[in-house]
């Protein structure tokens, strides 16, 4: 298990690789304007792996301790409410809200990008790493070189389709060599979403919350800033998502045991997981700042925003102890608190950002990147301080 675990660790660690090269790849290629489209499009993208409902977020409540025939049951449920969903989306926003090409071919791809996650959340429920990292390798590894290759050497049309060609392969792959889906009854299908329906509205909920957590700021500075303030926010965040993604993946190979050690036992701290996902992202993050000034100066044009990029990298810690926290409040089926403290950090969080952009400082992108960082702080202390209560509560019963 431990050679497993260090192998989707050497995964991850290559896909952020992979990751800021692409970056820096799409920021010297590309205009401000068409890194403008791009952030906006990835917008679409991300919303598109929410439309499960929050039947996948169930998945990761319940498959650690169910049975293979339920587990499936659960994971199908998911796959079906994603694709319903996804085709129903893709149609409204094309006739009623944004129909670029640019911004379908992206949402068409995050349905089939969230479907591929469904399968990685039932292997990674299951402890399965060989699996996960299988589809970890399928369903990003492949995007990824397909993207470097295509922004280097052809047009931004081609780079685009690319997106939508690699996801539909994989995905096509993932398909045929682990045979998932499974038809099921209809009576089968509306007893099932009854019984999980309390649980998938309220998860779904904290993860749409947290979908325009961060996307509000990127919509609110293209209407009162323009698409080119938007391009320069977006290759600030790009070194703020790509080592977000660590604290979230590291998570995954942890919180199947913390799952079922808080359901046997109520164990509410989990110093050894969370040491092992904080100081590795920590040490990313360090790592980060310390090449960063090299390939920002040597391949862009943007060493003007290296201030704020050595600034919003530190954004990313927080998340290193929020992915733990949030593990242990839903199995200890707390998801009501889990929902109130991110809806109220969001509300917090957008009365921020109108106070930003209609405050006469001049400079927004430090104000934002600020605003991500003390989004992150805050969280962290509401999730600790829920977790005292309950745990002070207990003690009194």
């Amino acid at each position: 298990m431990l050679k497993k675990s260090f192998s989707y660790l050497g995964v991850v660690y290559l896909l952020q690789i992979l990751n800021i090269v692409l970056n820096i790849l799409l920021i010297r290629n590309l205009s401000l304007d068409s890194l403008g489209q791009i952030t906006l499009a990835k917008v679409y993208f991300q919303f598109m792996d929410y439309l499960h409902l929050g039947s996948r977020f169930v998945m990761d409540r319940y498959l650690p301790t169910s049975n293979e025939k339920e587990g499936k049951l659960i994971t199908n449920i998911a796959v079906l409410v994603s694709f319903v969903l996804s085709v129903v989306a893709i149609i409204v926003v094309y006739f009623f809200f944004n129909n670029s090409w640019v911004v379908i071919i992206f949402m068409i791809s995050g349905s089939i990008f969230a479907q591929g996650n469904i399968y990685k959340t039932y292997f990674r429920a299951k402890e399965k790493t060989k699996d996960m990292i299988t589809i970890v390798l399928v369903m990003s590894l492949l995007p990824l070189l397909l993207q470097l290759i295509t922004i280097v050497f052809f047009s931004f049309k081609i780079f685009v389709f690319s997106f939508l060609l690699s996801y539909t392969v994989a995905f096509i792959f993932l398909v045929y060599k682990f045979r998932l889906i499974r038809l099921m009854t209809f009576s089968s299908f509306i007893i099932k979403v009854k019984s999980i329906y309390d649980a998938a509205f309220l998860l779904f909920l904290t993860y749409l919350v947290a979908f325009f957590s961060f996307s509000i700021d990127k919509i609110l500075l293209e209407k009162y800033k323009g698409s080119v303030v938007l391009g320069e926010y977006s290759i600030i965040l790009f070194v703020f998502a790509t080592l977000l993604i660590i604290p979230g993946t590291l998570a995954e190979l942890v919180f199947p045991k913390i799952i079922q050690k808080v359901t046997s036992s109520s164990e509410i701290i989990h110093l050894k997981e969370m040491s092992f996902v904080f100081f590795s992202t920590l040490f990313s993050i360090i790592i980060a700042n310390l090449f960063m000034d090299y390939f920002i100066i040597k391949f862009t044009n943007y060493s003007y925003l290296l201030h704020y990029l050595h600034l919003v990298s530190w954004a990313a810690l927080p998340y290193a102890l929020t992915s733990i926290m949030y593990h242990t409040l839903n199995a200890l089926d707390q998801r009501k608190t889990i929902f109130k403290i991110n809806f109220l950090v969001f509300l917090l969080y957008v009365g921020y950002l109108y106070y930003v952009f209609f405050s006469l400082n001049k400079d927004v992108l430090q104000e934002l990147v600020w605003g991500r960082i003390l989004y992150g702080i805050l969280l962290v202390t509401l999730y600790v301080y829920s977790l005292k209560k309950y745990h002070e509560n207990l003690i009194l019963r």
